[in-house]
């Protein structure tokens, strides 16, 4: 992966699924690390779900389902995986701030309305929620705001973006690098590129819950660090993606 981005062509059109069995070794999937716990979906155990791996740009401005009934099911979907989140972290030992707030960095467009929603769904919850509007950038908020925050939802841009990042999104990417708690990202971690994937500077989640209709950026080479955990949340609620046909490059 990192060779594909340093330097294009490289391995002169040769793919890992290209070789014969014998010479594909994946010893971190095959091999056990004594005393290493087998991993685990962050979000604990839930059903799943087949997604399709997108072979053809969908564009970016696909948002997101543009009903208000799927709109309010995806904020409880995201809900649902913060409130998820915040059990696992319960009784654990760590820099993590577990009675801290749930703080949700909101921009201006429809995944910043369902950033929105969702945090309204965790306050009738009992949740404390602080809401960051992202347009206001990182001299908008307390430094401490972030670093104790036990869960941070990141609904700033999505499959929104356009181009690199600029200030004032920038500066807020740039300071979650500092924080413990565990990041949500709506749809896509801001500055993932929909169609390219890793593109410059972006957020790096923990769980990314989107849409049931995929698009590249969430399958290219690079991105699958960034976007970790990948959930879907259809009108049967949250659900963790199996990606159908995914790259041979790329893994959950």
């Amino acid at each position: 992966m990192l060779l594909d981005l340093a330097l294009p062509g490289w391995s002169d059109g040769h793919r890992p699924n290209d070789l014969a069995a014998d010479r594909v070794v994946r010893p971190w999937e095959t091999v056990p690390v004594p005393g290493a716990p087998a991993p685990r979906p962050r979000l604990g155990d839930i059903a799943s779900r087949q997604v399709i791996t997108p072979t053809t740009p969908r564009g970016a401005s696909e948002e997101i389902p543009p009903t208000e009934e799927d709109r309010r099911a995806w904020a409880s979907g995201v809900a649902e995986g913060v409130q998820r989140l915040l059990v696992q972290l319960e009784g654990r030992a760590g820099p993590v701030a577990v009675d801290g707030p749930v703080v949700v960095l909101c921009g201006p467009g429809n995944v910043g309305a369902v950033g929105r929603a969702a945090a309204e769904i965790l306050r009738t919850g009992g949740e404390d929620v602080v809401v960051v509007e992202a347009a206001d950038g990182i001299d908008g908020l307390d430094g401490d705001t972030l670093i104790g925050a036990s869960v941070i939802v990141d609904a700033m841009v999505g499959r929104g973006l356009r181009g690199l990042l600029a200030d004032p999104l920038l500066g807020l990417v740039r300071a979650l690098r500092d924080v413990s708690a565990p990041i949500v990202a709506v749809d896509l971690p801001s500055g993932i590129d929909p169609e390219r994937g890793m593109v410059g500077e972006t957020v790096s989640a923990d769980v990314t819950i989107t849409a049931p209709l995929l698009v590249p950026g969430h399958v290219a080479g690079g991105a699958m660090p960034f976007v970790a955990d990948l959930y879907v949340v259809d009108r049967d609620g949250l659900r963790r993606a199996e990606v159908v046909d995914r790259p041979a490059e790329w893994g959950e």
